[in-house]
């Protein structure tokens, strides 16, 4: 095991004086620059201990970038993937110095720490954390109590916990370690698909579809930290997946339906444009529908849509190398509102490209709006 004797000392120094400027993210005193980052991953620079103490979630902010897979320096055109894995011990190291005496507590950055559901999570207290199984990454339940004793949960998704990470992709597979972060896709999902949908419901387009905000956080929970991951607001409804086994007729009729159609074909092109090749079938053999929720009414003898929840979104931006268009499949004509939407949205990508380019490499950007172009060229705005 190799020993980061820097590491080490500066770890010293956390626990001698270390001290959190507001578990939540309430105040920040200065920025640390992607280069500072660096040169502390590579061992080529030092911090004094009073230094990192003053200005911790500041350097929390900063490794939370870089474990995005955002900057990674690279050596004769390899990226050094290993950053991503030393940013995230770096946030775990500084986070878990803030729970001396077992406290659990999520911590959000500036950025998300104020508005909305997040408010309601940066204000809330722990009351438990259970691993849940059936995926190939580790995932967590998050439940936590408001002010009023009320409990709502989460689903947390630790960076250190996933496949990629837990096989040494980032040392096997540098280059292809830097698609599957899959916390960054769930946590720019909800953006991404959202711009589309708002517009297509401007135009008139009406089937109920819902990502749910998800945050990049880091947990700790009785004095461990987990590192950052996302963290997803609860679904409601019934897995889709789980009722087509047990009842394959039933999501058959539901699939037939006006309602469903429509939604399953929206879906369909963001999941293409964004790259997510794990919800919908994509060839006549394949049957299964993944990472998705639905709630449904009953309308006399039958049952209507009301909202479908799509979960789980951490694969695309770039998608699948094999998934193309004509995989996706949609049907010949889209909706007039769909079109309407993707044709305005897109004429925004330059503006969408300076908002995206802190989340996710160039050349995973170039891959979504490439997408977009051939969607957009099928279907012109006439």
């Amino acid at each position: 095991m190799k020993v980061n004797y820097l590491g080490w000392a500066v770890l010293v120094g956390i626990i001698l004086g270390l001290v959190p400027l507001g578990l939540a993210g309430e105040c920040r005193l200065s920025i640390i620059s992607p280069d500072q980052v660096t040169q502390l991953l590579l061992g080529k620079s030092r911090i004094e201990f009073s230094q990192l103490s003053d200005r911790g979630e500041a350097w929390v902010e900063a490794f939370m970038q870089r474990a995005r897979g955002v900057g990674v320096s690279s050596s004769r055109e390899v990226p050094r993937s290993r950053e991503v894995i030393d940013a995230n011990n770096w946030i775990r190291t500084i986070t878990e110095s803030w729970a001396p005496n077992g406290e659990s507590f999520v911590w959000l950055p500036t950025s998300q720490s104020h508005l909305g559901w997040a408010r309601q999570v940066r204000r809330s207290r722990i009351v438990g954390v259970e691993r849940l199984g059936g995926g190939t990454n580790g995932v967590l339940k998050v439940i936590q109590a408001d002010d009023q004793g009320q409990r709502f949960q989460s689903i947390f998704k630790p960076l250190a916990q996933s496949a990629p990470v837990r096989d040494g992709f980032f040392e096997t597979q540098p280059k292809e370690f830097l698609r599957f972060l899959f916390h960054v896709r769930e946590v720019r999902a909800q953006s991404f698909y959202g711009r589309i949908l708002e517009s297509y419901w401007r135009h008139g387009g009406h089937a109920p579809i819902h990502v749910p905000e998800t945050l990049e956080a880091v947990l700790v929970h009785e004095g461990k930290s987990y590192g950052v991951g996302s963290l997803q607001q609860w679904s409601m409804g019934l897995e889709v997946e789980a009722v087509r086994r047990q009842d394959p007729t039933r999501v058959a009729y539901w699939r037939g339906t006006r309602e469903w159609q429509e939604m399953e074909v929206v879906v369909r092109v963001l999941d293409y444009l964004f790259g997510n090749s794990d919800r919908f079938p994509k060839k006549p053999d394949e049957e299964a529908i993944k990472n998705l929720m639905v709630e449904m009414r009953r309308d006399g003898d039958r049952e209507v849509l009301v909202r479908a929840n799509l979960i789980d979104n951490g694969l695309g931006v770039p998608g699948h190398r094999d998934f193309s268009i004509d995989q996706a499949p949609v049907n010949a004509h889209l909706s007039r509102a769909l079109v309407l939407a993707l044709h305005d949205v897109y004429q925004a990508r330059q503006l969408m490209r300076r908002q995206e380019e802190s989340y996710f490499p160039s050349w995973a950007l170039d891959d979504l709006f490439a997408r977009w172009g051939e969607i957009v060229n099928r279907y012109p705005n006439r």
